[in-house]
């Protein structure tokens, strides 16, 4: 847990917080996102599935913080671009980043359960396009 905290989300923290432009922190946040759970082999579901079936409430507190401070995070980005009429986000950011969340999670199940088949190239690529349609319209 404290490899996960230290490593990713200080970086997330660290992305979403610089003066850069928010696309370009938006397309840093999912890349580094996305690269960490690979290099990591998904090691967030990991963690989910050992606290869900340890049913412990310590890990299960833990990993609920990690889940809300990512979106956090990310939600900081898309709001910032939103007050810079960078994008006109229709949805709410809340309801954007809980989708956001589904990214991870994905690429954690793939990873998992069919290396042998998932192509990871451009992945980030990909999500990236799909996040700034749902903010232009």
């Amino acid at each position: 847990m404290e490899d996960v905290k230290n490593d990713l989300l200080v970086e997330l923290q660290h992305i979403a917080n610089k003066k850069t432009s928010p696309e370009r922190r938006l397309q840093e946040f999912i890349c580094y996102h996305v690269k960490y759970l690979k290099e990591n082999k998904g090691v967030t579901i990991l963690l989910f599935t050992e606290a869900a079936y340890q049913n412990n409430d310590l890990l299960k507190k833990q990993l609920n913080e990690f889940f809300r401070l990512i979106k956090q995070h990310f939600g900081k980005i898309i709001h910032d671009g939103i007050a810079q009429k960078i994008w006109n986000c229709a949805l709410s950011v809340d309801s954007l980043a809980t989708l956001y969340m589904g990214i991870p999670i994905t690429l954690n199940i793939e990873l998992n359960l069919n290396p042998e088949v998932f192509t990871y190239k451009n992945f980030c690529g990909q999500m990236l396009v799909l996040i700034k349609r749902a903010l232009v319209n």
